[in-house]
C-alpha cells in the first residue's frame, strides 16, 4: 500500500515433499534422476532452511502486476522467472493463501542423506502442485540489494579453488601460476602445467579489483497500481551486483595479470591477460566477472560478456569457471553443476562422495596478507636466527658474520600504498641523505655475462648460487631514482628504463625489499625481493627470500630463508661502523683502483713524497693514473697501502 517495494518469501505449508520449502528458481540442465540435459531456462524448486538462505534474492519475490481478475504476479527477483496465481486467504489475519492455478513441476531439494558431514543436496521426484497447494507469504524488511552477490572491500585477497565442500575431509585444489618468462619480463601462467596446489599457502594469490554496480531494476505493484518509473531507487524494486577483475599478486605485490574470462586455445584452458600499467580493467570485457553467492559458502564465478540481467545464472547466456574436464587446469563451462564423476585427476578424483551427482564448487577464500614491518623510516640492526649480523665485506658483497658490535642500517620507505610496503636496505658512509651503499640483487648481471659467455664469478658464489650484494647511491626526494657511478658514468635507477635516455635504467625493484612477519617465529622476520627469480639459468637455489651460504647472503625459498630480528636504534653518532680498513686499492697497469672510498680524501703520492693525485672521490670505484715504481695511498689522512 505505500510506494516502496514489498519483498516476500514464498513457503510451501503442504504439498507432500514440497511442505516447509521455500520456492525458489534454478537452472534446468540436470533432470530429477542427475542426467544432463539441454538447458532451456529456468524451473521452479523448492529447498529448506538447510540449503536455503531468504535473504538472498533468488528466494525473494515482488509484485509486478495486478490485473482486473485479481490475478497476482510474483517475479523472482534475481532470475525475473514469474508465478501468476489468484490467492485466497486461509483465514482472516493469517499470511496463508491457497493457490488458484497449478504451478509448473517443483523439483525439491534435500540434504544429502550419505554423509552428515556434507552440505551437499539431491534432488527429489518433481512435485506437481495442485489447486490445494497451501502457501505462506511472509514480507521481509530492510532488504539488502547487494545480497546474494560478493560485496566486499576494493583490493581483498583472495585464493580460486574447487572442491565438493568446505569440510576438511574434501579435498581442495586451489589454482597456481607459473612464470614462463623471466623476473624483468614475466609471462605469467594460469595453471599452466596442468597443476593444481593442494595447500592454501601454494595457492595464486587474487587481488579483487572492485567496480559497479550492476542493476536489475523493475517495477512493483502498490494499491493495485505500476509505478511508471524506475530510475529512482524509492521507485523500483533494484537487485545489484558488484563487478570484479582477478588481478595476480605474487609477494604481497600486484602484477598487471588479470584472469581472463576466456579461451586460450592451446593452452588447455583459461589463462591470464596483460595489461599496461596504465590501463583499467574494467574497460576489457574479458576481465570482468559477477560472483555469486552460494548459501552452502561457495560461489559462482560468472564471465559477464554482456549486461547485467536475469539470465545471470541461465546457463544458455553466460559461462562460469569451473575445473577443466580431464586435465587439471580450468575453463569457463555454459552451466553451473558439473558431475564429480567427470572430473577424474589421474588416478585421484577432486573429491570422494557416495553421491554422483554433487556439484563441483568453486571457492574464494579470505587469504591474510603479509603483516610488514612498519611502513616507517629510521636506522635499525638486523640479527639472524643463527646468532649474526648482516654486513659486507671488501667486494661489498653480502656476508653475515658474529660480532659483538653490531652494523647499523637505515629504511628508507617505498611503495607504501602496495599490498605489502618496501624498504630501502642501506648502509652508510655519513649522513641518510648523502650516498649510502644499497643491498641489492644482481641477477640481472649473472645472466648478462653468462649469456654473452663472458662470465664473471663476481655476481655468484659458485655456479649455484647468486651473491647478494651493496652498491654505492643516492636516493632522491620520492624514493623512485636512485643516482649512482657506473664504469666511471652517472646512471639513474628508476622503475622502468627510458628509451629515449641511455643514462636512465630500469630495474629498481632489484633495490627494493618486503620485510614480512615469520609466521612460524614470534618475534621474527624474513626479507625478500617481491616478485624475485633470482640467480642466472643454471641456479639451483632460486627464490626471493634473503637466505646463507657458508654465512654468504644468498637466495632461498620460504622454507631456506634466515630469520631476522630488526631493532630500532638511535642514529649512530660515527660513520655507521664504516672504516678505512675497509677501503680496497687495487694496483693495475700504469694506476691504482679504490673501491668504497666515495666521499674521502685519497692522496697518492710517489715513494719520494711527489703528490699525483689529491681529491675527494665521488665514486666507489674510481681509478686514479700513477708512475711506473711505488705508491702510496692515504685516505682521510690514514695511510692505508
Amino acid at each position: 500500500t505505500t510506494k516502496t517495494p514489498a519483498v516476500y518469501t514464498i513457503k510451501f505449508v503442504n504439498g507432500g515433499d514440497l511442505a516447509n520449502k521455500y520456492l525458489t528458481v534454478g537452472n534446468d540442465e540436470f533432470d530429477v534422476n542427475g542426467n544432463w540435459q539441454t538447458p532451456t531456462g529456468f524451473r521452479w524448486e523448492a529447498k529448506g532452511l538447510a540449503i536455503a538462505d531468504t535473504v538472498y534474492p533468488i528466494f525473494q519475490y515482488v509484485i509486478t502486476a495486478v490485473d482486473e481478475d485479481n490475478y497476482v504476479t510474483f517475479t523472482n527477483r534475481e532470475t525475473g522467472k514469474t508465478l501468476k496465481t489468484q490467492l485466497f486467504s486461509e483465514g482472516e489475519g493469517t499470511n496463508r493463501y491457497t493457490l488458484s492455478e497449478v504451478l509448473e513441476d517443483v523439483v525439491p531439494y534435500t540434504v544429502n542423506t550419505h554423509s552428515a558431514n556434507t552440505y551437499a543436496v539431491e534432488q527429489q521426484e518433481a512435485v506437481d502442485a495442485d489447486a490445494d497447494v497451501v502457501i505462506e507469504l511472509t514480507k521481509l524488511t530492510n532488504v539488502d540489494r547487494y545480497a546474494g552477490f560478493l560485496n566486499v572491500d576494493n583490493g581483498e585477497i583472495r585464493t580460486l579453488a574447487f572442491a565438493r565442500d568446505k569440510n576438511d575431509t574434501s579435498n581442495k585444489l586451489y589454482t597456481t601460476i607459473q612464470n614462463d618468462g623471466s623476473a624483468s619480463y614475466p609471462d605469467y601462467r594460469l595453471n599452466s602445467y596442468n597443476e593444481f596446489a593442494n595447500d592454501i599457502a601454494d595457492a595464486a594469490q587474487w587481488q579483487l579489483v572492485k567496480a559497479g554496480p550492476a542493476t536489475i531494476s523493475r517495477v512493483f505493484v502498490y494499491n493495485n497500481t505500476t509505478t511508471q518509473s524506475i530510475d529512482d531507487v524509492v521507485d523500483g524494486d533494484k537487485v545489484s551486483a558488484y563487478v570484479y577483475a582477478l588481478q595476480y599478486v605474487v609477494d604481497g605485490e600486484a602484477t598487471n595479470f588479470y584472469l581472463k574470462n576466456n579461451y586460450s586455445y592451446g593452452m588447455g584452458g583459461m589463462n591470464l591477460k596483460e595489461l599496461d600499467a596504465t590501463d583499467n580493467p574494467m574497460d576489457d570485457d574479458e576481465l570482468k566477472f559477477i560472483i555469486k553467492e552460494n548459501v552452502d559458502g561457495s560461489v559462482s564465478l560468472i564471465a559477464r560478456d554482456g549486461a547485467f540481467s536475469p539470465s545471470i545464472i541461465s546457463g544458455s547466456s553466460n559461462k562460469v569457471v569451473a575445473p577443466f574436464n580431464g586435465t587439471k587446469s580450468i575453463e569457463l563451462y555454459d552451466w553451473n553443476r558439473i558431475d564429480e564423476a567427470n572430473y577424474k585427476f589421474g588416478e585421484e578424483y577432486i573429491y570422494t562422495s557416495a553421491s554422483s551427482t554433487n556439484e563441483v564448487k568453486t571457492y574464494l577464500d579470505a587469504q591474510p596478507v603479509d603483516v610488514s614491518w612498519p611502513a616507517k623510516e629510521g636506522h635499525v640492526t638486523i640479527l639472524s636466527d643463527l646468532g649474526n649480523y648482516i654486513t659486507m665485506n671488501e667486494d661489498r658483497d653480502g656476508i653475515v658474520v658474529n660480532e659483538e658490535v653490531a652494523d647499523t642500517y637505515y629504511l628508507y620507505v617505498t611503495d607504501e600504498d602496495a599490498i605489502v610496503p618496501s624498504f630501502y636496505i642501506t648502509r652508510g658512509t655519513g649522513a641518510t641523505d648523502g650516498e649510502r651503499m644499497y643491498m641489492f640483487n644482481p641477477t640481472d648481471s649473472v645472466g648478462y655475462y653468462v649469456a654473452t659467455g663472458e662470465y664473471d664469478r663476481v655476481y655468484q658464489w659458485s655456479d649455484y648460487r647468486t651473491k647478494v650484494m651493496f652498491k654505492a647511491a643516492t636516493i632522491n626526494e620520492t624514493r623512485d631514482t636512485l643516482t649512482m657511478d657506473v664504469k666511471g658514468e652517472t646512471k639513474y635507477v628508476a622503475k622502468e628504463a627510458d628509451d629515449n635516455n641511455a643514462d636512465i635504467w630500469g630495474g629498481l625493484n632489484r633495490f627494493k625489499w618486503q620485510i614480512i612477519e615469520a609466521d612460524d617465529a614470534d618475534g621474527y622476520y624474513r626479507i625478500r625481493q617481491a616478485g624475485a627469480t633470482v640467480g642466472a639459468p643454471n641456479d639451483e637455489v632460486t627464490g626471493p627470500y634473503l637466505a646463507s651460504w657458508n654465512d654468504r647472503l644468498t637466495w632461498s625459498n620460504k622454507e631456506g630463508a634466515l630469520l631476522f630480528q630488526i631493532d630500532e636504534v638511535a642514529a649512530p653518532t660515527a660513520n655507521e661502523g664504516v672504516s678505512a680498513t675497509e677501503v680496497k686499492i687495487i694496483a693495475t697497469d700504469g694506476a691504482v683502483n679504490v673501491k668504497n672510498a666515495a666521499g674521502k680524501n685519497v692522496v697518492v703520492s710517489t715513494i719520494l713524497g711527489q703528490i699525483v693525485a689529491n681529491e675527494v672521490l665521488t665514486s666507489d670505484n674510481a681509478t686514479i693514473s700513477v708512475p711506473a715504481g711505488i705508491a702510496i695511498v692515504s685516505v682521510d689522512g690514514e695511510e692505508a697501502v
